[in-house]
């Protein structure tokens, strides 16, 4: 039994999935990078001593030298990456909309039914499956007016939470949130949330900064969830001020507010920020390194969990 190397298992995911291109030549694509281009993997880019991350994981051998033959570690690095690899959850996806039933997805992923004993085990999954909104710790939304109500903002796309519709949007218009910073409304408060999974005593570290020199300013805050304001900095265009507070002591599901507020007039006011929240054992969680669209919905993590399965993963 031997595993996949990596260019044989991703392009089986692809294939799966129906996004494989099968072009043949071309110009090489990023790999690691979205939008994940369906390209067979033979084709992406290798870069002399800087390979993306999921090859270095999957045993791919550097350029620097000749190598007669590839070593094939199974190490519990591969999985955690793949349980947590966008470009998996967009394959998993993709199965999902594609199979609406257990016995579907193990058709298409496994070429076979699953077993009475395997669709038994599923089934009772499934129907205590969430779909949770955000693949993380972190939460994107908003406060209306002067409350402190989080509200989430409802749709995903472009790699930025926003509204319904694009920018700006007819009821939340210019309020989104990406990787690093967003935009406020004159009257919507926007707000990053972020979930302690366990109590500990933490260090909020991370610089907030207005990059355009048009505007009024903005406000910063940091708040719990009973109002409570752990730290505020008033910011006007073009400057920056470290946003580190430290000794904070949370409660397991307890939730921190992070709020930007327009100060008067909305025009002009992006913003850069992305917390880091760390403990006396190191960081916890990087904003910018989390962000994520929505979690997968049940189906889509069956779809998910067979494609990691030893299964799918080696060959006989």
């Amino acid at each position: 039994r031997v595993r996949k190397d990596l260019e044989s298992w991703r392009d089986s995911a692809l294939q799966i999935s129906g996004r494989l291109d099968a072009t043949v030549g071309g110009k090489p694509f990023i790999l690691d990078q979205p939008p994940f281009p369906p390209r067979r993997t033979i084709y992406a880019q290798v870069r002399r001593g800087f390979l993306p991350s999921i090859l270095r994981a999957f045993d791919f051998p550097g350029s620097e030298e000749a190598l007669m033959m590839r070593t094939a570690t199974t190490t519990p690095t591969q999985a955690l990456y793949l349980m947590n690899s966008p470009f998996l959850h967009q394959e998993a996806r993709a199965i999902a909309e594609k199979n609406n039933s257990i016995e579907q997805t193990y058709q298409a992923v496994l070429k076979r039914p699953p077993s009475p004993q395997e669709l038994e085990s599923a089934s009772r999954w499934m129907k205590n499956a969430q779909q949770v909104r955000t693949a993380g710790m972190w939460d994107y939304g908003y406060f209306p007016g002067d409350s402190s109500n989080f509200k989430p903002l409802p749709r995903f796309a472009g790699n930025r939470w926003l509204g319904n519709a694009d920018l700006p949007d007819p009821d939340l218009g210019w309020l989104h949130w990406h990787a690093n910073g967003g935009h406020p409304e004159l009257d919507k408060a926007l707000v990053l949330k972020w979930t302690a999974i366990e109590a500990a005593t933490i260090t909020i570290s991370g610089n907030l900064k207005i990059p355009s020199k048009d505007g009024d300013g903005i406000r910063g805050r940091i708040l719990r969830s009973d109002g409570t304001t752990l730290g505020e900095w008033t910011l006007d265009p073009t400057l920056g001020v470290p946003t580190r507070i430290k000794g904070i002591q949370v409660e397991a599901g307890e939730a921190l507010f992070f709020a930007i507020d327009s100060r008067g007039d909305q025009s002009f006011d992006s913003f850069i920020w992305a917390p880091k929240i760390s403990d006396e054992r190191g960081l916890i969680s990087d904003s910018a390194a989390d962000f994520s669209g929505p979690g997968l919905e049940p189906l889509a993590q069956l779809a998910q969990v067979l494609l990691l399965s030893n299964e799918f993963f080696f060959v006989d």
